[in-house]
């Protein structure tokens, strides 16, 4: 894929592997725009890379819109790159029980579901044949008991 001019959101982008993506894409000529409830780093590395910073909650609706906005201002948006983590501190049983049902839908409802890649659908359209097709990539570590997305 051709990331020059290209348009992508990296949410978790103002630090980790988010931070990573989204300066490799810079690098290659390519748009960001970070996603992240960081704000001082988001900010920081939105102004170093020459793209833009939204903070954003990424199991909110409205922040999503905001952030598909954000991205559409800069061009046709083809890229998502979900590394946002919604990682809850609670053992899933402790000696009071299992944590609360609010907690398991807050990370039930995580980016890398189908809310994140709803926001992205509405904000690609249909894929670019030309120029290749739409890219989301995203990691789930089976190894981590918390069920981050990478």
């Amino acid at each position: 894929m051709d990331i020059k001019n290209q348009v992508f959101i990296v949410t978790g982008g103002a630090s980790g592997l988010g931070a990573a993506s989204a300066r490799m894409i810079v690098e290659n000529g390519g748009k960001v725009v970070l996603a992240d409830l960081q704000i001082e780093a988001g900010e920081k590395l939105a102004a170093e890379l020459g793209g833009k910073f939204v903070k954003c909650d990424v199991t909110s609706e409205a922040d999503g819109n905001a952030v598909v906005a954000a991205a559409q201002s800069l061009g046709t948006v083809v890229g998502l790159i979900n590394c946002a983590g919604v990682a809850p501190a609670v053992k899933t049983v402790g000696k009071d029980g299992p944590h609360p049902l609010e907690v398991f839908q807050r990370v039930v409802r995580r980016p890398g579901g189908s809310s994140g890649l709803r926001f992205f659908e509405s904000g690609c359209g249909r894929p670019d044949t030309a120029h290749g097709a739409r890219f989301v990539a995203q990691r789930y570590s089976r190894h981590d008991d918390r069920a981050r997305y990478f």
